[in-house]
């Protein structure tokens, strides 16, 4: 008999919980003796499926040997498939009752970047004519269609802007790229620049001032410049051309728009969408004006009338099909980002309760008269969520929380004054802002940062299931939303099943489309340390031989040829592995592994897993296609493709010249991702697929690029890679680890003896601090960069904070002769343990020089080989009498 479920509303930890279990029968599981699967020749978007592999009993056991053998045709494709033989079949370990996990919400079309750059432009417009008392209730119609407000503004911004096109006379151009025909190109002309005119030349123009101070507020927060290291930052070019411009100091951004919206004819009532003339004039809207506020909403979808909205009757949304044993989510519980920057073993644990958003002081004081956050605001269409950060963002000043003081002055004082954003809800005084505003404002208001748009993005929380429950969700909704799409089959005489062609073809229609919006549900990033692994485990089973077998994901990446035997503790996600849960639609979106690193994944069972790769020598090419599809994603945040929430089209990628590769994985199957290869995927219904990473002594030189890649992006890497290697030498001194490791330690012994002498001439005497024994983790790690700086640190008496050589400016206000140089190995040291591992290495090449010598022809042979020849001589003959001594006693003893 199944046990109550205990709702997680009740705080009780997911270790203790108890639900019904899984029925194993009712799940698809790996057939044997495995059929042999042939390769789809028509993949949607016309991708070569990259390489299956079958290996052999002896070829499948030592997992490093076999990827090794296939890694140089694998490098090709950035993902391969691997189909163990017949008789490698381990159980499922996870105890279904007890196994609960939270999931994340998913928008398809929120996780693809040109659709969410869309969509966001027009979640920011409509927030912006919001403000200023104009509610949009429809797009805008253009010779009978919808008018695409967003490609609208990336076709004038890619001719040089407003006043450029209308110069050029380029607006029957721009209809044409938009799509429009059969109308007279006058009339389209002017309908396209009265609706430019109408709805976003005030909002770019508003823009246009404050963005700078937006995108310096983000720096600020961020702790550098939002570009890449070295790179400039555009909120200072930005800032910088803006002060050069006539009246920049003076005119605000509110009393730009004003006269922006005064010029463009704007007026205070909704919108006719059908109305392409210009509207009468207005004066300018100040945002104290207390007029009643609009009806609260966005856009109604241009296609309100010629289909069933996906949430409506065609089939219940997911987060609707409700059972009676179905957990919902706590009410105490608000949504955090879910979405990873590293796979760091001390991240925020996943189950984690979240803090009640009203325990903090949802009610407000008598004495602040302010503007808490009622709802998100939507776009109709969209049914967006509000975009909450998709990365950690650092500290605020003495743990403030926002809203608790001025954004502006920093000032937690005069509460009565201070105006709460209703979509982000940071602070601010009326009188800091610029212009002041006198009264509180009735309608929504907004600061800057919210209307110019941020770009952060990631997946809320969802609720706790157990593995029956989550498998029920991920059926029920299946069913129902392809159950009206199947046509009817009259020789079986039903509907025609559901293919993996149609899956696929459907979730990336659904990716891209505008107006249709699906949540699903992931369970992505269970840590098996907390939740068991479905792998058998030692410490569990230690008889049983899958505990011990090398392709146990939790045994891999401990291999003897794997570097991570060398990292000091566990990594969860890296070293110990992590458990995926997924349900039809379910996406994993473009990344590459944390330092570049080899990956395994293996289904336990459940339905196809479709994968997508891109080869590592296509990975610059890849992130120059995804900039330059969606600029303004990475202009607002330029470590999107860290953050695993974006995805773009295999078409989209495959046109700007980039290779991509397609494989289905099943139960039983594993799956491998090569060094530096982006990957991303979705799932065909319900699944449970395991994952880990692994570094043979191949991927040292890719390890080290993505320690770099990491420096660039001020990312705070998962590991120290100078440990790593460091800690190799000291603990394996054999001639084959020399071999690969010699080259990486010279480098990095190069690199660290300029970084010292750059700094020694720059602060001449600095003092200097031998620290012998392993410091604390955050005494390794730069303040700025965030870089791991293992072999030396600059530090202060000052302060608790360490920088890096490069940043020893940044570490305090102190004069740099103040400055402490603390090393791991003086110079001397480190130069003397290269130098040995390199002569540990060389070890081959002297004793073929060696043989060499001794082979080449002369005359007469050497002096030495004489001597050795004659001793070896010597010693036959030696041996010869020796025998026949022995032979004779034997003879003698046969005849007695």
């Amino acid at each position: 008999m199944a046990s109550t479920m205990i709702p997680p509303s009740q705080g009780v930890p997911l270790s203790t919980r108890r639900a019904a279990g899984l029925d194993m029968s009712s799940v698809e599981h790996r057939q044997i003796p495995s059929t042999k699967e042939q390769p789809k020749k028509n993949r949607p978007h016309g991708i070569t499926e990259a390489p299956t592999y079958r290996p052999t009993e002896e070829e499948f056991k030592d997992p490093f040997k076999y990827v090794q053998s296939i890694a140089e045709e694998g490098r090709k494709y950035g993902i391969v498939k691997i189909i163990p033989p017949d008789t490698w079949n381990p159980p499922f370990c996870i105890d279904t009752e007890r196994f609960h996990f939270k999931t994340r919400r998913q928008e398809l079309n929120s996780v693809e970047g040109g659709t969410r750059a869309n969509l966001n432009y027009l979640d920011q417009l409509n927030k912006f004519h919001s403000q200023h008392g104009m509610t949009l209730n429809r797009y805008p119609s253009v010779d009978k269609r919808p008018l695409d407000l967003y490609r609208l503004k990336k076709a004038v911004d890619i001719r040089g802007g407003f006043d450029k096109v209308c110069k050029g006379k380029k607006w029957a151009e721009i209809g044409r790229d938009l799509g429009y025909s059969g109308k007279i190109m006058s009339s389209l002309s002017t309908s396209l620049k009265n609706s430019y005119q109408k709805y976003l030349h005030p909002y770019e123009e508003y823009v246009k001032t404050a963005k700078p101070g937006v995108q310096q507020q983000l720096e600020a927060e961020y702790g550098g410049p939002l570009t890449p290291s070295p790179a400039g930052s555009p909120a200072g070019k930005m800032a910088k051309n803006f002060m050069k411009s006539p009246g920049g100091i003076q005119e605000s951004p509110l009393a730009r728009t004003a006269f922006a919206l005064n010029s463009s004819g704007m007026r205070e009532k909704p919108v006719d969408s059908d109305n392409d003339s210009p509207m009468p004039d207005a004066g300018p809207v100040d945002a104290s004006e207390t007029s009643t506020p609009g009806p609260a909403g966005g856009f109604t979808p241009v296609n309100m009338g010629g289909f069933t909205a996906v949430n409506g009757n065609a089939f219940t949304a997911v987060n609707s099909i409700k059972k009676e044993n179905e957990p919902t989510p706590a009410p105490n519980e608000t949504p955090r980002p879910s979405s990873r920057g590293s796979k760091r073993h001390h991240s925020e644990n996943s189950d984690s309760p979240s803090k009640d958003p009203g325990a903090d002081g949802e009610k407000e004081s008598g004495e602040r008269r302010s503007k808490r956050l009622k709802k998100a605001p939507t776009v109709a269409g969209s049914n967006m969520i509000f975009h909450r950060p998709a990365t950690p963002r650092p500290d605020r000043p003495n743990k403030t929380k926002p809203g608790e003081k001025c954004e502006k002055c920093g000032r937690g004082d005069d509460a009565t004054s201070l105006l709460l954003c209703d979509g982000c809800d940071h602070g601010y005084h009326t009188y800091c802002l610029d212009p002041p505003v006198k009264t509180i404002p009735e309608r929504d208001w907004y600061c800057n940062r919210c209307l110019v748009g941020t770009g952060e993005f990631g997946f809320e929380d969802g609720p706790v299931y157990s593995l029956k429950q989550f498998q029920e969700k991920a059926n029920n909704f299946k069913e129902n939303y392809f159950g009206s799409k199947m046509t009817y089959d009259p020789i079986l005489g039903t509907k025609r099943q559901v293919t993996e062609d149609d899956v696929e073809q459907e979730f990336w229609r659904l990716v891209e489309s505008l107006h249709e919006t699906v949540e699903v549900e992931y369970g992505a990033d269970i840590h098996s340390t907390t939740h068991g692994s479905g792998f058998p485990a030692i410490e569990k089973d230690p008889l049983n031989k899958y505990s011990h077998d090398p392709w146990n994901l939790n045994i891999l990446p401990l291999h003897n040829e794997s570097l991570f035997r060398h990292i000091k503790s566990d990594v969860s996600g890296m070293t110990v592995p992590w458990l995926y849960v997924g349900m039809c639609f379910s996406t994993f979106c473009w990344h590459n592994e944390d330092h570049y690193t080899y990956s395994a994944n293996y289904q336990h069972f459940g339905a196809t897993k479709t994968w997508y790769g891109i080869p590592c020598s296509d990975a610059l090419k890849f992130e120059n296609a995804m900039r330059e599809a969606v600029p303004e994603l990475f202009e607002q945040q330029p470590d999107l493709l860290f953050q695993l929430v974006t995805l773009l089209t295999p078409t989209a990628l495959t046109k700007a010249g980039v290779k991509v590769y397609a494989i289905d994985q099943r139960a039983g199957q594993f799956v491998i991702t090569f060094p530096q290869a982006y990957h991303a995927g979705f799932n065909h219904g319900f699944n449970f697929n395991e994952a880990v990473n692994f570094a043979p002594p191949d991927w040292e030189p890719y390890g080290r690029a993505g320690v770099e890649r990491y420096h660039e992006f001020r990312k705070q890497p998962v590991f120290s890679h100078e440990e790593l290697l460091l800690t190799a030498a000291a603990r394996d001194s054999s001639i084959k680890t020399a071999l690969w490791l010699a080259p990486a330690l010279e480098k990095i012994r190069d690199a660290e003896l300029e970084r010292r002498s750059t700094l020694r001439e720059l602060v001449p005497g600095i003092t200097e601090q031998l620290v012998e024994g392993d410091l604390a983790e955050e005494q390794y790690q730069c303040i700025v960069c965030k870089s791991y700086c293992y072999l030396s640190q600059v530090i202060c008496d000052c302060t608790t904070n360490v920088a890096c050589v490069e940043h020893h400016q940044d570490i305090c206000d102190c004069s740099s002769d103040k400055h402490i140089l603390r090393l791991k190995h003086n110079d001397e040291a480190l130069k003397e343990l290269v130098d040995k591992v390199r002569d540990k290495a060389n070890m081959p090449k002297a004793w073929t020089a060696k043989l060499q010598k001794f082979m080449r022809p002369t005359s007469y042979p050497s002096r030495l080989l004489r001597s050795n020849s004659s001793a070896n001589e010597l010693k036959q003959s030696a041996t010869s009498k020796q025998k026949h001594g022995m032979l004779l006693r034997t003879r003698s003893r046969t005849v007695a």
